[in-house]
């Protein structure tokens, strides 16, 4: 009896496994042709002036290009998992975990416009350092612009001054006004 159970379950298995093969030829075949499609017709047209004129156009291609290449794919990996057979590629994923250790990393210094300086605040950091630089002799002014812009990008780690976090301001105007140049 135990025999029929393994015959009736890999006889499942094997309708289960070439339902999935169906559905995957679908979706392949769906996809992978519609974005052949795409691309062919925007290549040709590329090859007239017509697309450069509305370059939203090609943005518009580009992106439905990526939406059904994202669906396939998804679509794909979905059954793939139903039947157990999830490929799995190891350098893949370890480029995923570095990848997320960096943006863990660079979070620490990016900051959402609602934490950084405002644009009032940013004006007052430019009259904070022209009021400085005018200080320093003339030859020494070019220099003193850079050198200044410099330490307080790497003082505070920023990109630049407008990159400034809201709660840094009052210290980022006292380091322009007590730094040397």
């Amino acid at each position: 009896m135990a025999e029929i159970n393994t015959t009736a379950d890999r006889s499942a298995n094997i309708q289960k496994l070439q339902n999935t093969i169906i559905d995957l030829d679908a979706l392949a075949y769906s996809g992978f042709s519609r974005i052949a499609a795409l691309s062919r017709i925007t290549l040709a047209a590329m090859e007239t002036s017509l697309p450069y004129r509305f370059p939203e156009n090609i943005v518009a291609v580009l992106k439905t290009i990526q939406e059904l290449a994202e669906i396939t794919s998804d679509g794909i990996n979905y059954n793939a998992e139903e039947t157990g057979c999830t490929y799995r590629d190891d350098c893949a994923q370890k480029r995923s975990k570095a990848y997320q250790e960096a943006l863990r990393e660079m979070k620490k210094y990016i900051r959402p416009p609602y934490l950084r300086i405002s644009a009032e605040q940013q004006g007052s950091i430019i009259t904070a350092i022209n009021k400085r630089i005018d200080s320093l002799p003339q030859e020494r002014r070019s220099k003193g612009m850079t050198a200044c812009y410099g330490a307080l990008k790497s003082k505070f780690h920023c990109d630049g001054y407008k990159e400034l976090p809201r709660d840094c301001y009052d210290d980022a105007v006292k380091f322009i006004e007590t730094m040397d140049l």
